[in-house]
């Protein structure tokens, strides 16, 4: 964040995300991203630069599995370790399970279009 301006000061928004383990979506939310409305930072900013590195290459989202999301139209789509699974208004509406890597390499090119070469 910039020199002299608190945490408060610089985001106006914050995005939180719901995890319904106990019941209650009360219990389970966290903020998941903070940012300003009216940003808009080049892609070739350092500050840009500096917030992707971190998030890629230290989020344990994004470096302790494989996963693979893409927006639908009413919602998104997931292929995690062992499944994929459709969401719509924070409903899981359908889940496909499978086990091996064939079937995960089938489901990436599937549902996202992607082909991995070995």
């Amino acid at each position: 964040h910039k020199e002299g301006i608190g945490e408060d000061e610089r985001f106006d928004t914050i995005l939180y995300r719901k995890r319904l383990v106990t019941g209650n979506p009360h219990d389970n939310e966290e903020p998941m991203y903070r940012f300003h409305s009216k940003d808009d930072l080049p892609n070739d900013a350092p500050e840009f630069a500096k917030g992707l590195h971190h998030v890629l290459n230290h989020s344990p989202t994004f470096t302790g599995k494989r996963l693979c999301v893409i927006s639908t139209e009413g919602g998104h789509c997931t292929l995690g370790e062992g499944y994929v699974k459709w969401m719509e208004r924070g409903e899981a509406v359908r889940v496909d399970e499978f086990e091996t890597e064939t079937q995960w390499r089938e489901a990436l090119e599937e549902h996202f279009g992607v082909v991995l070469r070995r």
